[in-house]
C-alpha cells in the first residue's frame, strides 16, 4: 500500500485518561482496514505505540484482504470491559486487524472528514 487516501485514530480512554484502546480506520481506493492496538492493565499506554501498532494492522488487513489477529487474550478483553461495559464488536475472537468492516456512524464520519 503505497498512500491511503484517507486515514482516521480515535481512541478509548481508561478512568486515569489514558489510551488504552487505539482504533486506525485505513481507507484505500474502495477498501477499509480497521486496525486496534489494545493495552492490557499490565501495560503502560503510549500514544504513539498505540497508533504504530493500530495502523499496521489496518494495513495488513487491506494488503492481506481479509480479517486477522482475533483477540485471544482475556487480558485484553478485561481492558476493553474497563473503558466501557458494552462492548460488543471487541468479543473474545473478533479481529484485530479488519477488512471491510461494517463502520459505524462515528467511524464514517472521521473517515470522510
Amino acid at each position: 500500500m503505497e498512500s491511503s487516501e484517507s486515514e482516521a485514530y480515535y481512541y478509548y480512554r481508561d478512568k486515569a485518561k489514558r489510551p488504552v484502546v487505539t482504533i486506525c480506520l485505513l481507507r484505500d481506493g474502495m477498501n477499509i482496514g480497521r486496525g486496534m492496538a489494545i493495552c492490557s492493565n499490565e501495560d503502560s499506554p503510549c500514544k504513539e505505540i498505540g497508533r504504530d501498532i493500530a495502523r499496521k494492522r489496518a494495513v495488513k488487513a487491506i494488503l492481506g484482504e481479509r480479517h486477522a489477529l482475533p483477540i485471544c487474550s482475556h487480558r485484553a478483553c478485561d481492558a476493553l470491559i474497563e473503558v466501557d461495559p458494552l462492548f460488543s464488536i471487541f468479543d473474545l475472537g473478533a479481529p484485530k486487524a479488519a477488512f471491510n468492516p461494517a463502520l459505524d456512524a462515528f467511524e464514517t464520519k472521521i473517515l470522510s472528514s
